[in-house]
């Protein structure tokens, strides 16, 4: 799947809102620094130990663009 296409596919999906509530964007930022913590522990993992797994950081990676 190209950027582009995902792109097409999130705001397909994505219910937008002019004026989101305290709630969505609650859920929407916890979402995202779940995430984003989860790219820092493949850093982490990188500079521990030499080793980065490449396509579990892609995942991540794409999981912090959707939010």
């Amino acid at each position: 799947m190209t950027i582009d296409e995902y792109a097409a596919w999130a705001a397909s999906i994505a219910k937008v809102d002019q004026h989101p509530s305290n709630e969505r964007l609650s859920y929407l930022g916890l979402g995202l620094a779940g995430e984003a913590g989860e790219v820092a522990e493949h850093i982490k993992k990188l500079l521990r130990d030499d080793w980065l797994d490449k396509a579990g950081l892609v995942d991540e990676l794409g999981d912090v663009i959707y939010y």
